[in-house]
């Protein structure tokens, strides 16, 4: 833990699994990455606990902005406020499902059916009758026909979602699921609806401009004193 990015260089944190357990990789600036053995809370402490902060007393900060009592962002620094988003599925119950986007960096909620700076009346992606199945060229009727493997990883966010039921044999619509596009392109998807992710992200987004405003009001001020204290 002693060799953490800087807070500025930080994009997102995601727990994932790997053959030594659960690790947390860090998506940086400039298309780097680090991959870290541990838990996400562990990195999350370590990044706290070097500027003297715990993470008890920034979720309760953050509760008063969002007025929730779970997944409130963490405002680090103004340079590090990161917002919780779902970005896996367990493999045994209890394992963080949440990763976390730093929305002092130029992060953006893509593939939700329209961008994020779309206008509000086309977000909601269109629903669209289940379609009738056509019959299998190699099966006999009546019989399904077997799966080709996915080839995902376990514990990955599909990439669409299924709505609507329909009959056995029919094929469903899918949405879209929403990813959080980082600099570059790089892309984290996640298991929230858009509606949710705008929601975390928004939260997150007025407590680093509160942060923010407070800097530049303490740096105002000095310069004020400063002033005044050098005339005659």
């Amino acid at each position: 833990m002693d060799q953490l990015p800087l807070d500025s260089e930080i994009l997102a944190l995601v727990p994932e699994y790997t053959d030594c357990g659960n690790a947390v990789r860090l998506f940086l600036t400039g298309g780097r990455e680090m991959l870290i053995g541990g838990t996400l809370r562990a990195v999350l402490r370590a990044l706290a606990r070097r500027r003297c902060k715990d993470l008890g007393l920034l979720r309760a900060y953050a509760a008063r902005y969002t007025q929730r009592r779970f997944a409130n962002p963490l405002a680090v620094s103004p340079d590090l406020v990161l917002a919780p988003l779902r970005t896996r599925e367990p493999k045994i119950p209890g394992d963080p499902t949440q990763g976390l986007v730093n929305v002092a960096a130029p992060i953006r909620l893509a593939d939700a059916g329209n961008a994020e700076d779309a206008p509000a009346k086309s977000r909601a992606p269109a629903r669209r009758r289940p379609a009738a199945a056509k019959p299998s060229a190699t099966a006999p009727a009546g019989k399904p026909s077997a799966a080709a493997p996915s080839g995902k990883p376990s514990g990955a966010i599909p990439t669409g979602k299924s709505f609507g039921d329909a009959p056995a044999g029919n094929a469903l619509a899918v949405e879209p699921s929403p990813a959080i596009e980082l600099p570059g392109g790089r892309r984290i998807p996640l298991g929230w609806s858009a509606a949710t992710v705008r929601r975390h992200l928004a939260d997150a987004r007025s407590l680093h401009a509160d942060l923010v405003r407070e800097q530049q009001e303490s740096l105002l001020r000095r310069l004020a004193a400063g002033t005044a204290a050098s005339l005659p």
